[in-house]
């Protein structure tokens, strides 16, 4: 940590204070590191405090600087490295000075170990995260929906108003977590056909098994790279992480704000992709099937809302029914999501234990994939099995079904 914040020092801090255009004022500084975040990254919480000598004021900024933990020669096992590539392109070249983010203030990417990415710290604005990482209250999904209705709304607005610019966005983004080599392909190919071992031991329809098992069997290609090639003219800029652990929210007694954060993993891809991963991964099966309709609706009225607004007159192609046929045919990537992360998110097993870190080999990454399959045992084996059911009951496997003779 030493050499880290020596460098933060010498030369990172002198470019936040031009930015911030407090050049040749006196201050002090605040180091704090958080602990037990994501292995492959180092999270710290930097305070700057300048003093006004006149009046003997302080004016204090509370800021958020991300950099990679693990040597970048391992790096390319977790193909992590390019988000910091991203993250840096999203706030330049996306969201610049826009009130919708945290502030962003400095990056760079260029050198593997001089990497870092600095923004705002806005739990100092009262923004912070649901406290719970699974179950999401429904209002909570309400205003997370609307929110990334919102931000495909503005990359859907990019793109027709400023195609140049927004082609030239999407040529640099960097893919970084979902390509062949990943542990994510191994971890996915390890878990893919648990729920179907389940249906065959309580013997349920053989030939729907069959197919299902035909697709499954290669999901990481079927599902996750097929699902991420953009089909326009939704094809859109996404998240790519929508998950409740990636948005915050501020509370008054009025209204509720929801901010997105983090942006490594943007993408030119179907929006049903972040909208699925959400759902499946963050709500409750209770209300992914019982109010999806309303769910969904927030989410179309939200997108069709920030269209208007913008000055969209043709929005044919966003009609609920477009949207939806979108959403059924990526719901599966959200699904394959859920089934790798939700045992991790119940505290049935980690994926940052030690078999999974950069410097183990394939076999301690499938050893490690292999517990998370096998996380929650038979209840959570039965909860994916209806989490399928749920997909082939509203018409989300329906063109599975139709290919796969």
């Amino acid at each position: 940590m030493s050499t880290m914040i020596e460098w933060l020092d010498e030369e990172v801090i002198p470019k936040i204070i031009e930015r911030i255009e407090k050049s040749g004022r006196k201050f002090k500084r605040n180091w704090a590191e958080l602990e037990n975040f994501h292995f492959s990254s180092q999270v710290f919480l930097l305070e700057l405090i300048f003093k006004e000598d006149e009046k003997n004021e302080e004016e204090t900024f509370h800021l958020i600087l991300k950099c990679p933990s693990v040597p970048h020669e391992l790096s390319w096992k977790l193909l992590d490295n390019g988000m910091y590539a991203n993250e840096i392109l999203f706030y330049e070249k996306f969201a610049r000075n826009s009130p919708t983010y945290p502030r962003y203030i400095y990056g760079t990417a260029d050198d593997p170990d001089k990497t870092v990415v600095i923004m705002e710290n806005v739990s100092k604005r009262g923004f912070k995260m649901c406290p719970q990482p699974y179950d999401v209250p429904f209002k909570y999904v309400i205003h997370a929906v609307r929110e990334i209705g919102r931000f495909h709304g503005a990359g859907y607005v990019m793109k027709a108003k400023y195609p140049k610019e927004f082609r030239e966005m999407i040529s640099q983004i960097k893919l970084c977590r979902y390509v062949r080599g990943s542990r994510y392909e191994i971890l996915i190919e390890t878990v893919a056909l648990r729920p179907l071992e389940w249906l065959r031991k309580i013997n349920y329809d053989s030939v729907f098994c069959d197919k299902m098992e035909k697709y499954f069997g290669d999901a990481f290609n079927n599902i996750i790279l097929n699902g991420m090639r953009p089909i326009e003219p939704l094809a859109v800029l996404i998240h790519g992480d929508f998950t409740r652990s990636n948005m915050l929210f501020k509370e008054t007694s009025d209204k509720v704000e929801t901010m997105l954060i983090d942006f490594g993993t943007i993408c030119y891809a179907s929006p049903g992709i972040d909208l699925s991963t959400f759902l499946f991964l963050n709500a409750s099966s209770e209300d992914r099937r019982n109010r999806f309709d309303e769910i969904f609706a927030a989410y179309h009225e939200s997108l069709l809302g920030y269209l208007r607004d913008a000055g969209v007159v043709d929005l044919e192609n966003y009609s609920i029914e477009s949207m939806l046929n979108d959403y059924r045919s990526r719901a599966t990537f959200g699904y394959i999501t859920a089934l790798h992360f939700l045992p991790v998110l119940r505290g049935y097993c980690h994926h940052d234990d030690d078999d999974c870190k950069p410097s183990r080999g394939r076999e301690d990454i499938v050893a490690a994939s292999g517990r998370v399959k096998v996380g929650g045992g038979d209840g959570m084996s039965k909860e994916f099995a209806d989490m399928l059911l749920e997909l082939r009951n509203t018409g989300c496997l329906d063109h599975v079904l139709e290919e796969i003779k």
